[in-house]
């Protein structure tokens, strides 16, 4: 599971969606153990491209430190949803550029393209990092009983799966829809998929617009 950890790290550091040096980093991975609720999480610090499996952290299921490094600032989220969603096995925060730049003015993602059509509708909370159980408690209400994406602005999305491949699919996903979107507002009169056209293509719209 470690190894798991390291690639998605490794992944994400490859497609820009996480940077990081020394005490600098941002974005984090975790993934429960499996047959466990312990947690394996990326520590805080450090290039998420060049981390190996040792250095990863182990925590208990309230992000108490049990194994590895001092594990990542947002430990108190990952842990959260997994309290939370007993069918979630993998959490990844990552800070999207695209992603971010959309939510600095509280522009949803909608249906530009195929992954628009999948990812439309992911929430945009505010960042209240000051207040810990404010941040936690908006994530978990945002994600709610079955969401499986939640933004928070001018900070990056928080991306849950069943397994750590469906979490960075996702997370891919939603990066991939934001690029679009943020491509099509340059051109003179760009036109999202309408609502009628995806309901017609079999999404379900999550968003008006």
């Amino acid at each position: 599971m470690r190894k798991e950890v390291v690639r998605a790290l490794r992944a994400c550091s490859e497609k820009g969606l996480m940077r990081g040096e020394g005490k600098i980093a941002h974005g984090n991975i975790s993934a429960r153990i499996p047959g466990s609720n312990d947690v394996i999480i990326k520590p805080t610090g450090g290039d998420a491209g060049k981390l190996t499996p040792r250095e990863l952290s182990v925590v208990d299921p309230y992000g108490k430190p049990l194994k590895g490094r001092k594990p990542s600032t947002e430990t108190d989220i990952h842990c959260a949803i997994y309290r939370a969603r007993p069918e979630i096995n993998g959490v990844i925060h990552v800070h999207a550029p695209y992603a971010i730049a959309l939510s600095t003015s509280n522009i949803p993602i909608v249906a530009w393209s195929d992954e628009g059509l999948c990812v439309q509708g992911v929430p945009i909370i505010p960042r209240v990092d000051y207040d810990r159980t404010k941040q936690v408690n908006s994530v978990i209400e945002a994600l709610g009983k079955d969401g499986r994406r939640v933004m928070i602005a001018h900070h990056g999305p928080f991306i849950i799966g069943e397994t750590l491949d469906e979490a960075l699919l996702f997370t891919f996903e939603l990066e991939q829809a934001a690029w679009i979107q943020w491509l099509a507002y340059q051109l003179p009169s760009p036109k999202p998929i309408s609502m009628e056209e995806a309901a017609k293509l079999g999404f379900p719209t999550r968003v008006k617009y």
